[in-house]
């Protein structure tokens, strides 16, 4: 019997495209009986500060 609910959600798929439109590779490697490894790889954009102030205003940087 599966214990996991069906939820409605982007998943994997959505994870994807967000990881692609960044510049980044999403890789993801499954183990029979032993787990799932997903790795996200994202190019180094600048400081964090950098990062919050490109979230709040789009692609459009100060």
């Amino acid at each position: 019997m599966n214990d996991y609910a069906p939820h409605a959600g982007f998943g994997l798929l959505g994870m994807r495209e967000r990881v692609l439109s960044l510049g980044g590779s999403l890789q993801i490697r499954s183990w029979h009986g032993g787990g799932t490894r997903v790795r996200v790889i994202l190019p180094n954009v600048g400081s964090p500060s950098e990062i919050a102030i490109g979230s709040r205003q789009g692609s459009i940087r100060p």
